[in-house]
């Protein structure tokens, strides 16, 4: 929900200065009620713009709450309830406070611009457009409203639309690194590759402890086909950001469709050293040391799987097929049998153990073929007819 934070950690300092402004880049400002000047309503509105900017969210919401008892109908006052709900990240109760902002005052830019990145943090994007468009109707300028209605038109399946008001958003704000990366991305799914290269180069260079931001940048690159300005690109965006998992992933399945499977090992060990209680880290660890042929780890790797996370069939699946690479056919089935046990009921992981219980046939039940055994090749010419 990153719109709704952006424009909630943009709401408090004019609300204490008394004035109301947009801030910068996609923020929603706010300022103190309409009228206020003293009382309890004023006092506890004051009280949870403080709490709001120490990040105390419930505080700030229950000091606003008392506002409103105070002035219900103030539309900064309801703006600033929607803002502290969506940064709870409870989106949908951040709706009626907003549309009830916007009927109270229906020129007011930020409630509708607001509106519109709920909708989008919602996944309902077409229902973001129309209170984007108002936003933009009675302010044209505002960059926020811009950009949100590009992301809306985006996530609708609408590129040309996406990229049009982006272009515009980008037009008057060229630094702007979430335009920048998203009009980038717009472009590679048109194909674009260099256009969307420097875009994205563009913002990591002017966010370059953002991962997120080299992320994606990896992406584009990879879509160009430039897998090594990939690699490098999500190796920067674990180095800014450690927990990035998504970027330790694109850099360990890269590496294993390529078939760099030590590789895909050196990345899978540094991730589980950043990550020891990953259970996913673990498993897939699991699966690419079975591939090298190496069993004893990939045991230890599908049991440390299972430590942190008793119920994960992957793990158990694999430590089935450790056994059945390893020859001892006998066992494979005999935990096969224990794993269905421990599954039964569960679909999914049936679905699993199906698979599996075919892969260990083809290992342990498939007919041996030496001296003597199997069909023999024929020497003798096709007759003809």
């Amino acid at each position: 929900m990153a719109a709704a934070l952006a424009a909630a950690a943009a709401l408090l300092a004019p609300a204490c200065a008394g004035g109301a402004k947009e801030g910068s880049g996609k923020g929603t400002g706010a300022a103190d009620p309409d009228g206020a000047g003293a009382g309890a309503g004023a006092g506890a509105f004051e009280r949870g713009v403080k709490l709001f900017d120490r990040r105390a969210y419930p505080e700030a919401l229950a000091a606003f709450r008392e506002a409103e008892k105070e002035t219900p109908e103030d539309p900064k006052l309801l703006l600033n309830l929607a803002l502290c709900a969506a940064a709870l990240g409870k989106l949908e109760e951040a709706i009626a406070p907003l549309e009830h902002a916007v009927k109270v005052k229906p020129d007011f830019v930020e409630a509708w611009s607001e509106l519109g990145a709920v909708y989008n943090d919602l996944d309902r994007p077409k229902e973001a457009i129309a209170p984007l468009q108002a936003a933009l109707k009675i302010k044209p300028d505002s960059l926020e409203a811009r950009y949100n209605l590009g992301v809306a038109y985006r996530d609708s399946g609408d590129l040309t639309a996406a990229e049009r008001e982006l272009g515009t958003a980008l037009a008057a704000a060229p630094s702007d690194v979430d335009t920048l990366v998203a009009l980038g991305e717009i472009l590679a799914k048109r194909g674009e590759a260099a256009e969307a290269k420097k875009l994205l180069e563009k913002a990591a260079t002017i966010a370059p402890t953002d991962g997120d931001v080299h992320f994606r940048l990896g992406k584009v690159l990879l879509v160009g086909g430039d897998t090594d300005g990939a690699v490098k690109a999500w190796r920067a965006a674990v180095a800014a950001d450690p927990d990035l998992m998504r970027a330790w992933r694109a850099i360990w399945e890269l590496y294993d469709a390529e078939k760099k499977l030590p590789e895909a090992e050196g990345v899978l060990r540094e991730a589980l050293a950043k990550h020891p209680e990953d259970a996913y880290v673990y498993g897939t660890l699991g699966d690419v040391l079975i591939k090298q042929g190496k069993y004893a780890e990939a045991r230890d790797a599908y049991t440390g799987t299972l430590k942190l996370d008793p119920k994960n069939v992957l793990a158990d699946r694999g430590l089935v097929m450790v056994l059945a690479r390893e020859g001892k056919c006998a066992d494979a089935k005999t935990r096969l049998g224990e794993v269905t046990e421990k599954y039964r009921g569960d679909a999914a992981a049936g679905e699993v153990l199906e698979k599996i219980r075919g892969r260990v046939a083809e290992v342990c039940d498939a007919p041996a073929v030496g001296p003597g055994k199997g069909p023999k090749p024929t020497t003798k010419p096709p007759k003809k007819k």
